[in-house]
């Protein structure tokens, strides 16, 4: 489908960390549930792809209230 791509997820995606599970180092994740990965930030930028529960994630930064993180899937 797409390979590696950066993208910000955002929208119902993850708007809490919650949806995360977040290993020691805070660099790889997975999603805990079905969630839409977006372009951007906010739920009017464009799915990008829709995530499994389970699905593999890098971090690489994130805001600081941690309601948008930048990833790779």
């Amino acid at each position: 489908m797409i390979g590696a791509m950066k993208t910000f997820l955002g929208g119902v995606v993850l708007a809490l960390a919650g949806s995360l599970a977040l290993n020691a180092s805070g660099q790889e994740a997975r999603s805990t549930k079905w969630v839409n990965l977006r372009a951007g930030p906010a739920r009017d930028y464009p799915q990008v792809m829709p995530l499994a529960p389970g699905t593999p994630l890098q971090v690489t930064g994130c805001t600081s209230d941690y309601r948008w993180c930048d990833v790779v899937a």
